[in-house]
């Protein structure tokens, strides 16, 4: 009996033996992970030129404050000229949808909310914010915390030390989790339970907490659509028509009132230690800024300071064609300055 037990002891470690030296094995040099980082921040473009049409429905909490709301985003999309977008939070809802060089907008606010505004920018190619354009990969290494072998690869984007996983026989990415605000901002960015479609990975789960503020994304459908019925693409009685299109040429940088410091002495901080502003700015055809509101604010006299600025800074004017579009932007930022894209 004992003879039985060693036995079987050595087969067990004999066989961990060989797990162990066939997942070393499989770990990709570093030259092969930052091209599986690239390829994998490509496929998560879900909406690029030639891209499958699909519906997306998602289900979100927004946390501000510890303040906490459940809301609901809907998606269908059939081209880039050519989507409808639902939002509902409570009393909040907007509708948005793009035909052709028109894009109807139907809202119970004055501005983008800015849930909303994180969700579309989370949604777009949420592995690509991580990614960015030159990964530098530092480290890959085999790794079993998530129960199977995988293979993961830390490296430097975007002055954070972000992570991504991979499936160990697919090369296929399964999670990642960084920052994408800078060094400054604290933010983490959390993304997995990634699923295949139309030749694209997406993730299912997404978290973005920064400053105080989170949302928590959950896909409930992410689905490729043969075809859509038309009327999903007929705006409202109430929507507000701009003229659009998908890719706008842009002339020019922002150029702020105070230049170069404007986030340096002197210049109006966005918001108290530890916290954000947030504005929302309707830009004219010519670059001005013709409206501006404000979404979070710090003290009133800051909030005054600030507001003078953004309407005195001239934005990129947008061309579609030969002519000159307005567009909306939402831009939030703590002391250090402005973050997030806009």
């Amino acid at each position: 009996m004992p003879k039985i037990i060693r036995a079987f002891a050595c087969t067990v470690l004999a066989l961990a033996f060989t797990v162990t030296a066939v997942s070393a094995q499989n770990v990709p040099s570093k030259k092969e992970a930052k091209e599986l980082l690239k390829k994998a921040a490509a496929d998560s473009e879900l909406r690029g030129s030639g891209a499958a049409p699909f519906h997306l429905l998602a289900n979100f909490k927004y946390t501000l404050d510890d303040n906490s709301v459940d809301g609901m985003y809907e998606l269908f999309w059939a081209a880039p000229d050519k989507y409808r977008e639902y939002f509902k939070m409570g009393d909040i809802v907007e509708t948005d949808i793009a035909a052709g060089h028109k894009l109807s907008v139907e809202r119970t606010t004055k501005a983008i909310p800015l849930p909303l505004w994180r969700i579309q920018q989370s949604l777009r190619a949420p592995v690509a914010q991580l990614v960015g354009s030159d990964p530098n990969v530092k480290k890959v290494y085999a790794d079993k915390s998530s129960g199977d072998y995988r293979n993961c690869v830390e490296f430097e984007s975007n002055y954070a030390r972000p992570q991504a996983c991979f499936d160990l026989n697919t090369n296929a990415i399964n999670a990642a989790i960084g920052g994408i605000y800078g060094r400054y901002a604290g933010s983490q960015f959390r993304i997995n339970d990634f699923v295949s479609i139309g030749g694209k990975r997406f993730p299912r789960h997404i978290i973005l907490s920064a400053l105080g503020e989170s949302i928590d994304i959950h896909i409930t459908t992410l689905e490729a659509q043969s075809s859509f019925d038309e009327t999903v693409f007929t705006p409202g009685a109430k929507a507000e028509v701009h003229d659009w299109c998908p890719e706008p040429a842009q002339k020019g940088n922002v150029k702020w009132p105070h230049p170069p410091g404007v986030w340096g002495l002197g210049a109006p901080p966005m918001a108290p230690p530890g916290q954000f502003s947030a504005y929302y700015l309707l830009i004219g055809r010519d670059g001005q800024v013709a409206n501006i509101i404000g979404l979070r604010t710090g003290p009133a006299g800051e909030d005054r300071r600030m507001q003078a600025m953004l309407h005195d800074a001239k934005f990129p004017v947008r061309r579609c064609g030969d002519s000159p579009i307005d567009y909306e932007i939402v831009i939030t930022g703590s002391r250090f300055g402005p973050y997030g894209a806009f």
